[in-house]
């Protein structure tokens, strides 16, 4: 009989007291492109197959927790006590890194990729200034 990891080994996230388990997920997408095609260059079109988890052409990517700072908002209007009391909100971001820039300041992330080719999806770009931490999440 094979061994089986704790649950508790998993890649997981706390988000107010509920645990949530990250998985590897494979699906196909769909391929788009708004440009002319011929007849022979339809027939080459293939869907991607994305991925949530592992590696990208040999480079490996790690998977963080990123805290960071936004901003709030509100158009109504507010007195002097309700202006003292507006608050920043601290955001979570989980997913890959892919760059820190430090020459332009900011940190590049993704969550999802396609298997065959570069392709990124699910992406964010955030000045340094606005993360607070970033948290390595060990396999």
């Amino acid at each position: 009989m094979s061994k089986r990891r704790k649950k508790s080994k998993f890649k997981n996230a706390v988000v107010g007291k509920k645990k949530y388990y990250f998985y590897k997920i494979r699906w196909i997408d769909i391929t788009g492109d708004a440009g002319h095609k011929n007849e022979d260059e339809m027939d080459k079109l293939e869907c991607c197959i994305m991925v949530t988890q592992g590696y990208i052409y040999k480079k490996k990517y790690y998977f963080y927790k990123i805290r960071w700072i936004d901003i709030t908002g509100d158009a109504g209007h507010k007195n002097e006590d309700e202006m003292d009391k507006l608050e920043c909100c601290i955001m979570v971001t989980q997913g890959y890194i892919y760059k820190i820039d430090k020459k332009k300041k900011t940190l590049t992330s993704f969550a999802t990729f396609d298997e065959k080719e570069a392709v990124f999806s699910d992406t964010n770009i955030f000045p340094l200034g606005c993360i607070l931490s970033k948290t390595k999440i060990k396999n």
